[in-house]
């Protein structure tokens, strides 16, 4: 595992299960990257979170943050976030570093799970409203799918829907109760956005299946997760 320059904290290497605080930090610091530089970009609009600025989806990030830093650490609230995104940014870098800290600590393989799949899934939410390249590999992927994938099969169950296989190139995931009836295949990035309520019922039904997806789709509304009616990318 390589480590940080100047920092001295270990970094996730690729290929392994990335702990939830090592993958939360790498989401955080990819999106410091983007936009520490791109403070003009504040009011641009993100078309995954209709209604929302990358300013807001920042805002949402950092209240998430401080409020898993109350739940882990007990911490009195800091007060206001401050305004604009260069402080809220600041403000992450702050809160974060405890929260780190106490998901590192936490006696649960799930502390930090969903505050990891939330600051993975808006990263992307973001990089797709810049036009930033995805990359090609990032240290939170494994979580935030199988989180996905757990809240999804949940529903699945719950509605009462055949067992289905999910194969990606990276793995593959059996949901539901019993063999599968169907599988369906998308590249990891396409499933996952089709998961977390970024891809429409249309193009969920235009990745590889091997049966007709239609009783499947409901099942894609799960949680905070809805397809949306229009494409958002």
């Amino acid at each position: 595992m390589s480590t940080e320059a100047g920092t001295g904290a270990p970094q996730p290497a690729e290929g392994e299960n990335t702990p939830h605080d090592l993958a939360y930090r790498h989401t955080r610091r990819n999106l410091l990257s983007i936009l520490t530089d791109r403070t003009e970009c504040a009011d641009v609009p993100v078309p995954a979170c209709p209604g929302w600025t990358v300013s807001d989806t920042v805002a949402h990030l950092v209240a998430n943050c401080r409020q898993a830093e109350r739940n882990l650490l007990g911490r009195p609230d800091h007060g206001r976030t401050p305004a604009g995104l260069a402080g809220m940014l600041s403000e992450w870098e702050r809160s974060a570093a405890g929260v780190e800290r106490g998901i590192r600590r936490a006696r649960s393989r799930l502390a930090g799970s969903v505050l990891v799949m939330d600051a993975f899934t808006h990263e992307f939410d973001i990089r797709t409203a810049l036009g930033v390249s995805l990359p090609v590999w990032h240290a939170a992927t494994r979580s935030a799918f199988q989180m996905a994938v757990d809240g999804f099969g949940t529903a699945v169950s719950c509605l009462g829907r055949p067992p289905l296989r999910l194969e990606t190139e990276d793995g593959a995931w059996n949901v539901g109760s019993g063999a599968p009836s169907a599988v369906v295949f998308g590249t990891t990035h396409d499933l996952y956005r089709s998961l977390v309520g970024r891809r429409t019922a249309e193009q969920i039904g235009q990745l590889s299946w091997t049966a007709e997806p239609a009783p499947w789709i409901p099942a894609f509304t799960w949680g905070p997760f809805t397809p949306p009616v229009v494409r958002v990318e």
